[in-house]
């Protein structure tokens, strides 16, 4: 089982990256209530689920693919529990066989490490060329849970406010909403 710190509703005092002090700035910037646990290394959604049970919503499980020649990226969000089918997606999405990027070619991308993948890595890809596919029920959502930046700092944002206000104001970006 994952320790957590209790449940907090102000920005971390130090951060693991330019990344993940955008993002807090972008959520003070923007006025966005959030609510969030620090805790140790969490990479995998059963690690998740006492950080789903503190902050009291569902964590979100983001997955960073490519197709096989690395032209085309995709940030895929889903609900935690919901398996991931690339045969699926890459017909829903029009593109041949993804597979997963490289742990180095996210950090390098994303600035994102393994298990700290979010809606909110989208903010790091200032060049636009990744795809934030994010599925039909997550949208349903009223709130979520995610990593920021980091396996060991999960944040819990109102669907809305994350999709609807914070993407599109700090990086222009809109999800494309898929049913997977």
């Amino acid at each position: 089982m994952i320790e957590t710190s209790m449940p907090v509703r102000e920005r971390p005092q130090q951060f693991k990256s330019s990344l993940h002090e955008k993002i807090y700035a972008g959520l003070d910037q923007l006025g966005i209530d959030f609510e969030r646990v620090s805790c140790e290394k969490a990479v995998t959604i059963d690690q998740c689920r006492a950080i789903a049970t503190v902050l009291r919503a569902p964590v979100v499980k983001t997955l960073f693919v490519a197709n096989r020649q690395l032209t085309r990226f995709h940030l895929v969000v889903l609900p935690g529990s919901k398996p991931f089918v690339t045969k699926d997606f890459s017909k829903s999405r029009g593109v041949s066989r993804v597979s997963f990027v490289s742990p180095e070619l996210m950090m390098s991308m994303l600035s994102t490490p393994v298990g700290g993948a979010s809606p909110l890595s989208i903010l790091a890809d200032e060049a636009g060329i990744v795809e934030l596919d994010v599925d039909a029920e997550v949208m349903g959502l009223p709130e979520v849970v995610c990593p920021a930046a980091t396996p060991c700092d999960y944040v819990r944002l109102k669907t809305s406010d994350l999709f609807n206000r914070l993407l599109p104001s700090l990086s222009g970006r809109h999800p494309v909403v898929v049913s997977l």
